[in-house]
């Protein structure tokens, strides 16, 4: 507890040290702040000091925009208002535009793999998972194994996933034909799917199938 304290009390320091001489240097005072917090960084041996989300979002954020609000200039702030207006409508408009075109394609692609339409070739770590040319590291006893040259150990298959891998069993499908099979809506098959081969127990087959993976196997 004390040497929190200190360190708290360190910081409160540093800023006020950088706030005077960003008002000496008529530099914004931000900008010191960032230097300052990278030099502090990479300090060897000071303590790491964990802040809740909720308290820089509630305490630490609206007395910060509130004084930067006060003593900004207006006559500046009229000036830049065309720049300020597109960053800060245009710009978010645009990139949750891109986001939602991404990711409908990506949900469309899955809607018709469902429905046996190929979906373009893997590539990357993705396409050797699949061909079973290389395991998904799920957590950090694979990544220990990965690193010792060993093969991951194997473990049962979470109880979410039983049904889905009992159907798989027999012969690879389609989301279509597992949602019939699973009596689950095409999206929640969709999402228990992805579940899975995130952890490694279902793999993407050609021609938009799903199939049982081989650690699958092997843990069963």
């Amino acid at each position: 507890m004390t040497v929190t304290i200190q360190t708290i009390l360190l910081l409160l320091a540093v800023l006020v040290i950088v706030a005077v001489v960003a008002r000496r240097l008529n530099i914004a005072a931000s900008i010191l702040l960032v230097a300052a917090g990278i030099a502090l960084a990479l300090i060897p041996g000071l303590p790491r000091i964990e802040l809740a989300p909720e308290l820089v979002l509630l305490g630490i954020l609206p007395p910060l925009l509130y004084s930067a609000g006060v003593a900004m200039s207006w006559r500046e702030f009229r000036f830049n208002l065309r720049p300020i207006a597109q960053l800060a409508f245009g710009c978010v408009l645009f990139t949750a535009a891109a986001v939602a075109a991404v990711c409908g394609c990506w949900a469309v692609l899955d809607v018709l793999a469902g429905y046996g339409v190929p979906r373009p070739a893997a590539e990357g770590a993705d396409g050797l998972i699949a061909a079973g040319q290389a395991r998904p590291i799920r957590d950090a006893a694979d990544l220990a194994c990965a690193l010792a040259g060993e093969a991951p150990v194997a473990r049962m298959a979470p109880s979410a996933f039983a049904p889905l891998l009992a159907a798989l069993t027999a012969r690879d499908a389609g989301a279509a034909e597992l949602s019939r099979c699973l009596v689950l809506s095409l999206s929640a098959t969709l999402a228990l799917i992805a579940e899975a081969e995130l952890g490694g127990w279902v793999v993407r087959r050609p021609g938009g199938l799903y199939g049982i993976s081989r650690e699958a196997v092997h843990a069963n």
